[in-house]
This record gives structure tokens, C-alpha cells and sequence, in this order.
């Protein structure tokens, strides 16, 4: 089955979540890589559940020169567990990871004004965002409104809702829709982030 026929991203697209602009890589300075979901392990700690990975997954297939990239917990959780396997990937050499606070939650909008800050820092004018396909979007367009020289939306293959995961949104496609067009994007747009 092509990916472009996923019965996941093809409902995305109808439902108008999917937002894909074209670029090409190559032509970036670094990733932006949003985390979709965590998961809490039995003794308490914080994993990075199946969407981060999938998503991690992605950046290093696709990210072979280790630019910076600006990630969160979930993804950055994902990175460390995917150089378990392979050491050599050197992690904490290009990953830039957000504060995170177990006790605070940060939307995109809030992870977004973060990764700006850094980019202003390090110097990244164009950079690929990364996210759960059915968040790019709402992201793209809280990204673009921000003084960032250009931003490419990579087509990813379908990522996981993640059962699993302590955010009760990312845990399946219909409590997603509730959360992205009953508060997150209300929300956006009463304080004009979108």
C-alpha cells in the first residue's frame, strides 16, 4: 500500500489536520522534532511511548549529517532510547532538548515560542518541523507566525496513536479530533496563534 493510501493519513487529510509543504531537506539548517504523546513506566518514569519513536525513527533516516535539532521530552526520550541500539549516533552531540517539567504541560504554541528562542541562538533560519502527522497543521501554522526564515513540512508515513500514553489525546484518533477542534484550535484562535 503507498503511504499516500493509509487509511490514517488519508482521514487526516479530509479532516483538514494534514499540512505538508514542500521543500526539500537539503536545503535546511536543522529539525524541529514535537513530541505526540508519553508514556509513565511502572516505577515512574517517564518513556517516550510509540509515536515519539516513530518519529525519532524518522529524523535519523533522515537527518544523516546530525543537524541540530530542537527536540522535546517525548522525542528526546525516543533519540537516547534508538542510541541504545546504536551508539554511534552520539545524541546529545545534535540534539537540543526543551526544559521539561513532569508536573507542567506545554502545548505547541508554548513549544514553539521555546524553539524560536533557540534558533535565534544557534542560528537556524529553515528548519523541518517533525510531528505526528495529524498535528502538522495546527503546528505549521503556529510556526509560520513566527520569525523563522522558512519552515518545511516533511511528508512522514503514518505515526501511531499511542494507547498507552499519559496525554489522553494522543491515544487515538477520535480523542485527538476532540482535543484539536474542540480546544486546541478554539483556543489558538481566540488568542490568535493560528
Amino acid at each position: 500500500m503507498d503511504q499516500n493510501d493509509h487509511p490514517q493519513l488519508k482521514w487526516g487529510q479530509r479532516l483538514g489536520v494534514l499540512k505538508y509543504k514542500k521543500g526539500t531537506l537539503d536545503q535546511i539548517d536543522g529539525f524541529v522534532l514535537l513530541g505526540f504523546g508519553l508514556n509513565r513506566l511502572a516505577n515512574g518514569q517517564i518513556s517516550p511511548g510509540k509515536s515519539n519513536l516513530k518519529l525519532a525513527q524518522w529524523v535519523i533516516e533522515n537527518n544523516p549529517h546530525q543537524l541540530p535539532t530542537i527536540t522535546q521530552m517525548g522525542t528526546y526520550l525516543a533519540l537516547k532510547q534508538l542510541e541504545k541500539r546504536d551508539p554511534s549516533l552520539e545524541i546529545d552531540r545534535w540534539a537540543i532538548n526543551l526544559p521539561h517539567d513532569d508536573g507542567v504541560h506545554v502545548d505547541t504554541y508554548g513549544a514553539a515560542l521555546q524553539i524560536w528562542l533557540i534558533c535565534e541562538n544557534v542560528g537556524l533560519e529553515k528548519v523541518a518541523l517533525v510531528t505526528h502527522p495529524w498535528q502538522s497543521a495546527r503546528a505549521y501554522r503556529i510556526f509560520k507566525k513566527l520569525p523563522i526564515s522558512d519552515v518545511v513540512m516533511p511528508a512522514l508515513p503514518p505515526v501511531p496513536f499511542d494507547r498507552q500514553s499519559i496525554q489522553i489525546w494522543t491515544r487515538r484518533p477520535w480523542l485527538y479530533l476532540l482535543y484539536e477542534f474542540g480546544l486546541a484550535r478554539p483556543i489558538g484562535r481566540l488568542f490568535g496563534w493560528l
